[in-house]
């Protein structure tokens, strides 16, 4: 009996802890595309991944960076970093996360304390989107494509607006006046995320918190 009790217990806390990961999940999506904040739990991406991955990266949090977190106060504090006057920026809501537990004044203080925390970036700032043309489609430019597409956003800072890639002709065509001519590439709407390539570049203009 006890070991059917213990079994209804966890299998009830493991859904709760996708229900809240999927709630993360959707948070993080509109955070991104509504307000162009994106969220990362210490460094590691949060967007373009499974409801699986998001837990992992807890586990990872709890056994590796030793920091006890769990994903029901991410996602409370997604939710209300929602409710917040933020400009774009990059927050890493498994740090955020930590220091709330380890400081913990209940629910309603959370608003004050992300408040608190993220003071420096409560004056709205104007960001001017910058066009990006890629020339080369190689393993850089393939690279620099994707973290373009995964970092648009709402499209307030680095916008990828065309690529173009030289493509050499034959050995028998060299002596035409041309010897090459340029193809352009039609940019897919969604591409899966690599590790971060131009954070750097697309962080330069709003703000960080890592």
């Amino acid at each position: 009996m006890e070991t059917k009790d213990g079994y209804e217990k966890e299998l009830n806390l493991h859904i709760e802890r996708e229900r809240a990961a999927v709630k993360l999940q959707s948070k993080v999506g509109e955070l991104l595309y509504d307000k162009g904040i994106e969220l990362v739990l210490f460094r590691n991406h949060l967007t373009d991944i499974t409801i699986s991955e998001i837990l992992n990266l807890h586990e990872y949090a709890k056994q590796v960076v030793n920091k006890p977190i769990d994903v029901f106060t991410t996602a409370a504090l997604a939710e209300t970093l929602m409710t917040l006057d933020i400009p774009t920026s990059k927050l890493d809501i498994g740090l955020l996360a930590s220091e709330w537990l380890a400081g913990q004044t209940g629910q309603s203080g959370m608003a004050r304390f992300l408040m608190e925390k993220l003071g420096d970036l409560q004056t709205p700032q104007a960001i001017e989107p910058r066009d990006v043309v890629l020339y080369g489609f190689g393993r850089i430019g393939r690279l620099a494509a994707r973290e373009l597409i995964k970092q648009a956003g709402k499209g307030q800072q680095l916008r990828l607006r065309a690529i173009e890639h030289a493509v050499l002709l034959t050995l028998t065509s060299l002596s035409a006046p041309h010897c090459c001519e340029t193809t352009p590439y039609t940019v897919p709407s969604k591409e899966r995320s690599l590790k971060t390539f131009l954070t750097r570049a697309s962080s330069s203009t709003g703000k960080l918190y890592t």
